[in-house]
């Protein structure tokens, strides 16, 4: 296979796309597992392991509340961008969580 060289920004859109497509596929597992399809008939129908959709429905994180997602969302964001984010964000929680 031959890789092309690409631009960070190029890189950075392609692995956005990716990360959209992921979502999708793991709300499609879910939607799937949950309307009464097995997990070996997922895996059948798709070539994905039974391991990786089990995972998937089972991941704590896609139960949280949209409101969590979308705070924990903006929180990746804020530290690709700014750094510095990372430890505002990490002493806003210790604050957050003294007694």
């Amino acid at each position: 296979m031959d890789v092309p060289d690409l631009t960070v920004r190029e890189a950075r859109i392609l692995l956005v796309e990716y990360g959209q497509w992921h979502r999708q596929r793991d709300d499609l597992f879910r939607v799937a597992h949950r309307s009464g399809i097995s997990i070996s008939d997922i895996s059948r129908l798709t070539g994905h392991g039974r391991s990786t959709i089990e995972r998937v429905i089972t991941d704590r994180a896609a139960r949280l509340p949209a409101r969590l997602r979308a705070e924990l969302a903006a929180a990746a964001a804020a530290v690709e961008t700014d750094p510095a984010a990372l430890a505002k964000i990490q002493n806003r929680t210790k604050e957050e969580n003294r007694p």
